[in-house]
């Protein structure tokens, strides 16, 4: 199998990994044969690639990181935390202080708590091991972010050993670090960061706040889980917001205090929202690929983000992952250079440096044969991702 962007699907291709709708039923199964119908019905719910079998690439699988129902499972907890204007106008003050109104919101917590839990455990037990994000499900674009931004944050904060307990926080305040939006999301959904007026840039800055302040509501809920759904936008330089607190550039080790900085969590959950914003295009208009997003993240360090995190961060991204097309730009063996190929095998010493089969020639001609190549053997090579072969 192998990464084939909506654009450059065609028909006759064979669908190699299946795809899910919002309500996580099967679109399309593996094995379906693209049709014109079939290719429509994927671009309609903006898929950005998907993965196709290709001659040659048979023994590529690309696993993910979490399966279907852990996700689902995180999806059901999740829509009980976006606000219900019309709901909320109906429900008098005084009846939300009633028991069953704190038990439900208790509820929720705990339901948020055991999701959370199930995702780390998946994450553990996962082949993958390594963050990249999964593409097979079509629900909305605010699930997608939460979802990968807390995939990214629990791998960072395994590199830091925490305890299962302080995991556990980390992951919900990761679910729910942008939930604070729903309530203006309207406002600024169709518009890119850049393309923000001055009005919609100051009620987006809003979004932290409310979102502590609408967890708050449960009086079960960790006051550390606030603090990173609160501080997620600080910088270490003190240029984020809401507050513009500082970062102490020191390990994010849960001994360390810092009263008036950055909480830790937080300080994770920053690098894994901004890589993520990244590469789904939300920061530049431009498409930037998984190195480009590490080598910018480098270039916000130490001003923007904790330099341990950072270097946490880059041994867990997968800027090759398995199945991915990449040209090979230089490398020892100078008759490969410009060839074109998927990737097959992880190096983890080196993750630019993967096995792949190469499946095209310098003239994008389909070699007559697949050629599988060690990279990580030959420190002079450079891969370059590419969703078009």
């Amino acid at each position: 199998m192998r990464q084939c962007g909506i654009h450059l699907l065609r028909p006759g291709m064979v669908l190699a990994k299946p795809l899910y709708d919002k309500g996580f039923r099967m679109l399309l199964s593996e094995g379906v044969t693209l049709t014109d119908r079939y290719i429509r019905r994927i671009k309609a719910y903006r898929f950005p690639y998907i993965y196709i079998h290709e001659e040659g690439t048979e023994e590529v699988v690309a696993t993910d990181l979490v399966d279907i129902s852990s996700r689902k499972e995180v999806y059901t907890v999740f829509q009980q935390y976006i606000p219900n204007e019309e709901k909320s106008k109906t429900v008098k003050k005084t009846v939300q202080q009633t028991a069953a109104y704190k038990s439900a919101k208790s509820g929720r917590i705990w339901m948020m708590k055991r999701a959370a839990d199930s995702f780390i455990h998946g994450l553990l037990g996962s082949t993958a091991k390594l963050y990249y994000p999964n593409v097979s499900m079509a629900t909305d674009a605010n699930f997608n972010h939460a979802v990968d931004v807390a995939s990214l944050a629990i791998l960072i904060g395994f590199k830091f050993h925490y305890t299962q307990d302080e995991m556990n926080r980390l992951a919900q305040a990761a679910f729910l670090h942008d939930i604070g939006k729903a309530s203006h999301i309207a406002d600024f959904e169709d518009v890119h960061a850049l393309d923000r007026t001055e009005e919609q840039q100051k009620t987006y800055e809003l979004h932290p706040e409310q979102g502590a302040a609408l967890l708050e509501e449960d009086y079960s809920t960790d006051p550390r889980i606030l603090m990173a759904i609160h501080q997620h936008h600080e910088r270490q330089d003190g240029s984020g917001f809401p507050e513009k607190l500082t970062g102490s550039g020191k390990p994010p080790f849960m001994e360390r205090k810092s009263p008036g900085q950055i909480f830790r969590l937080a300080e994770i959950i920053a690098i894994a929202d901004y890589y993520d914003n990244l590469i789904k295009g939300m920061v530049t208009k431009s498409f930037i690929t998984p190195l480009q997003a590490v080598e910018m993240i480098i270039q916000k360090t130490p001003s923007w983000f904790n330099p341990y995190v950072t270097e946490a961060a880059i041994s867990v991204i997968n800027i090759l992952p398995i199945g991915s097309n990449v040209i090979v730009e230089d490398c020892r063996m100078l008759n490969l250079v410009h060839y074109r190929g998927v990737v097959s095998k992880i190096n983890l010493v080196c993750l630019g440096r993967p096995q792949v089969v190469l499946l095209y020639d310098d003239h994008r001609k389909k070699l007559p044969e697949p050629i599988y190549f060690d990279f990580g053997q030959d420190s002079t090579a450079r891969l370059i991702y590419t969703v078009d072969l």
